[in-house]
């Protein structure tokens, strides 16, 4: 799985009972979202539903995810000038 799903996951958790929903946890938003038709089996679930909503209603910690997934992905790659530069935007556009 792509550190960048592994991080999209701290947006939201699996309905208890159906994984193959879940619930938004940002700011008590009540979304829930199929990541596939009930039956499915875990292996073959995705994540574009998640994505898209993140993208979509809380855009704010969707660009937090993604930019910590780039600073991680150029990071394992050794592009130290990328991470470095990512990491700055990161400080300066994050609030504290």
């Amino acid at each position: 799985m792509p550190g960048g799903r592994k991080k999209l996951w701290r947006l939201f958790e699996e309905v208890e009972g159906d994984f193959t929903k879940v619930k938004c946890l940002v700011g008590g938003c009540p979304s829930v979202i199929s990541r596939g038709p009930t039956g499915t089996a875990r292996s073959k679930l995705n994540s574009s539903g998640m994505t898209n909503h993140a993208k979509a209603k809380h855009p704010e910690d969707y660009n937090e995810v993604k930019t910590e997934t780039l600073i991680s992905e150029n990071a394992k790659s050794g592009n130290l000038y990328i991470t470095s530069l990512l990491r700055r935007l990161q400080a300066q556009t994050l609030p504290r």
